[in-house]
């Protein structure tokens, strides 16, 4: 899992406080990269950083514009609204391990 975040430096901050690094990757931070989501290209370089097309790669957003961009690069896409949702199109496209569904 990593991340495709368009925070400013600030990030450093939130991984400081919260050490989110444990979860995941900051791979693709916009103000280290200088492209920010919704553009093409920031999920076309996002793709690349992992070595992945990017119809092997998922975003899981809150914004419908991001995940429209994400779609225009190739990629699936899952706009985040809760849990039970995202649980649902994890499972929908076979993401979703057969322990975590009880």
């Amino acid at each position: 899992m990593h991340t495709l975040s368009n925070y400013p430096v600030w990030y450093r901050v939130i991984e400081e406080k919260l050490r989110l690094s444990r979860y995941l990757h900051w791979t693709f931070v916009s103000c280290l990269a200088g492209v920010r989501k919704p553009r093409t290209e920031a999920f076309l370089a996002a793709a690349r950083a992992v070595n992945r097309p990017p119809g092997e790669c998922v975003l899981i957003d809150d914004s419908r514009k991001n995940c429209a961009g994400a779609q225009r690069a190739g990629m699936s896409a899952i706009w985040f609204r809760g849990a039970p949702e995202l649980r649902a199109e994890l499972k929908r496209l076979g993401l979703l391990a057969r322990y975590d569904e009880q």
